[in-house]
C-alpha cells in the first residue's frame, strides 16, 4: 500500500485509474461496509477479514484496467480498532498492484 499526502495527489499517481474512495471509518463494520461499497462488491461478500481478501483478491466483477483506491484517514482505523486496522493494511497491501484477471487494483492511504 502506498502513501500520499492528499486526494489529489493519490489520483495524479494513477491518472488513467478509476478511483474508489473511502473516507475514515473509525471501526471494522463501518469499514468494511464503505469497502463493500466503493468496490462494489458482491452481494456474498462476508464483512470479515478472510472475505476481503477474497474479494481484492477477485475483482470480476469490475470493468477491465485499473482501479484506485484511495483510503483517506486511514489513521480513524488505527485509532478506533487498531487489530483490525493492521489486518486490514496487510490485506491491501498485499493486493496493491495485483492483477486479478482483466483488472489491475492500486491502493493508496491518504493520511
Amino acid at each position: 500500500m502506498q502513501q500520499a499526502d492528499t486526494t489529489e495527489e493519490a489520483l495524479a499517481t494513477y491518472p488513467d485509474a478509476t478511483p474508489h474512495l473511502i473516507d475514515g471509518p473509525g471501526s471494522k463494520a463501518k469499514f468494511m461496509t464503505a469497502i463493500a461499497a466503493a468496490l462494489s462488491f458482491p452481494d456474498w461478500f462476508g464483512r470479515n477479514l478472510d472475505a476481503l481478501q477474497d474479494c481484492v483478491r477477485d475483482l470480476s466483477w469490475l470493468e477491465p484496467g485499473e482501479h484506485l483506491l484511495v483510503w483517506r484517514n486511514p489513521g480513524a482505523l488505527r485509532g478506533g480498532d487498531a487489530a483490525t486496522f493492521h489486518h486490514v493494511e496487510d490485506i491491501l497491501t498485499q493486493a496493491d498492484g495485483r492483477t486479478a484477471g482483466a483488472v489491475t487494483l492500486h491502493v493508496v492511504a491518504v493520511d
